[in-house]
């Protein structure tokens, strides 16, 4: 799999020839984020990221009119949709988040520090600088007309560009690096991401010490027979 980083600031671009590929894991959120298992019992990880938006083509099918606000995202090929804002706003405003991700299936991921502000805000990505390459195009549209907040996030100057939405022009519409219904390749998927500053796609759980082993217990020991006393003559009468 190759791999390009490339910093400007405080953005990060993390951009993965085999995007697509990822596997997200569920877990407990009371195992590794108490403070939000009320908001969200249990979510989809990979690499310290949450997931908050997904559509799988494989699960969810090319069909727009699918996609949706659920409640909950937990499985990585059908689950199909977007959580609710207040519940993105809940998890971008967790102490330990450090930013957002946005995949594009086979093409690229994208890091921003800056979007995760926009989330808190209920805000759109279009002042948002993140770095372009590989298939994302994040040159904003001057006016926005359906980049309105949470799940609608950046609306492109180009109509084969990027367009994070789920509604586009009063219908609705998969969030992709390009036009989806353009995509190089077919249209596979995009997820949504919201990245931590430490470990939380899995409890850690401490090793147990072995016990140490018992000793073997030696066997008793058997008395050696005793040696009868030699046979005393008998004295003549």
């Amino acid at each position: 799999m190759k791999t390009s980083q490339l910093k400007s600031g405080s953005v990060v671009l993390f951009a993965t020839a085999a995007a697509g590929n990822v596997q997200p894991s569920l877990v407990d959120t009371a195992d590794v984020l108490p403070e939000l298992a009320s908001v969200i019992p249990q979510f989809l990880c990979h690499d310290n990221s949450m997931v908050i938006q997904q559509v799988n083509v494989t699960g969810c099918g090319t069909d727009p009119s699918v996609y949706g606000q659920v409640d909950s995202l937990t499985d990585p090929v059908t689950s199909c949709g977007y959580l609710s804002g207040e519940v993105v706003r809940q998890i971008a405003s967790a102490e330990k988040a450090i930013g957002v991700k946005v995949e594009d299936f086979g093409k690229a991921q994208a890091y921003s520090t800056g979007a995760l502000q926009a989330l808190r805000e209920d805000a759109n990505w279009n002042s948002v600088t993140w770095e372009e390459g590989y298939f994302f195009s994040w040159e904003a549209k001057a006016s926005v007309t359906d980049a309105t907040g949470w799940p609608n996030m950046f609306e492109a100057s180009h109509p084969y560009s990027t367009f994070w939405l789920a509604t586009k022009n009063g219908n609705p519409t998969f969030p992709s690096a390009w036009d989806y219904t353009v995509a190089p390749g077919g249209y596979k998927g995009s997820r949504t991401w919201i990245r931590f500053g430490e470990n939380i796609c899995e409890q850690v759980v401490m090793p147990t010490a072995a016990p140490l082993p018992t000793p073997p217990t030696a066997p008793a020991s058997t008395p050696a027979p005793a040696t009868p006393a030699p046979e005393q003559p008998t004295p003549a009468p």
